[in-house]
């Protein structure tokens, strides 16, 4: 599953994202950055299970970049209404793997790398096609570039941070719950919906903001020597 509450909450604090999203450029950006990093987050958790023999998500067509085959409509609505929303979790068959717990750590954790390897790709993208873009005569295409690439890596940051945090359902709590007994393991599966108003909690009293900022500011600032355009 992902949540990209922080990611919206992060960007609107730039005086310039609150400019640009009244625009129609910004909000191109917007969808096309939702249309492709959500559905490859999710690709990466069908790809790596199917990979490690689970099957089911390929069965039943999730093992595709096709975004409406990942999306949830009431998730996309609620990103841009609220700033928090999901897409359509893969379905995994744990009993599939050979060893359940250490292949279901690898599928979660396959999501955030994504959202990393995307950041990073974009990153040398401008890198190597920055001096065109820089080109450009037209500001009104300029700007779109550089705020279509600083949303575009800002968001996928902060969807890899976000989603290692180790609460369920987020990715990371696949890697956390990877050295817990078998028991409590399942104990922990059968109740993580919990988990969900326990992060919708941890996000309006503010308690995960400060350190997802700074985790990813850390980050960005690792990308920054290399970012051409900013």
């Amino acid at each position: 599953m992902v949540y990209v509450s922080f990611a919206m909450q992060y960007l609107f604090q730039f005086d310039m994202l609150k400019y640009y999203m009244k625009s129609n450029i910004s909000l191109l950006a917007v969808v096309v950055v939702m249309l492709f990093s959500l559905p490859f987050h999710e690709f990466a958790h069908a790809y790596v299970a199917n990979f490690l023999g689970d099957s089911t998500a390929k069965d039943r067509g999730r093992l595709t970049l096709n975004p409406f085959r990942h999306l949830n409509l009431l998730g996309v609505l609620s990103i841009f209404l609220f700033g928090f929303g999901w897409a359509n979790p893969v379905p995994i068959n744990i009993y599939n793997f050979k060893y359940p717990k250490r292949y279901m750590a690898y599928v979660a954790v396959a999501g955030p790398v994504s959202n990393i390897v995307l950041a990073i790709f974009a990153v040398l993208f401008t890198r190597v096609f920055g001096v065109f873009f820089l080109s450009i005569k037209n500001p009104v295409m300029l700007d779109f570039f550089r705020y279509f690439f600083r949303f575009f890596i800002t968001i996928n940051v902060g969807l890899f941070v976000f989603n290692l945090i180790p609460i369920p359902p987020l990715d990371g709590s696949r890697v956390f719950m990877y050295f817990l007994p078998d028991r409590l393991y399942l104990l922990v599966t059968r109740y993580e919906i919990f988990g969900t108003f326990f992060i919708m909690f941890l996000l309006y009293k503010g308690y995960l903001y400060k350190t997802i900022v700074n985790v990813t500011l850390a980050i960005l600032g690792v990308l920054g020597n290399l970012w051409f355009l900013f």
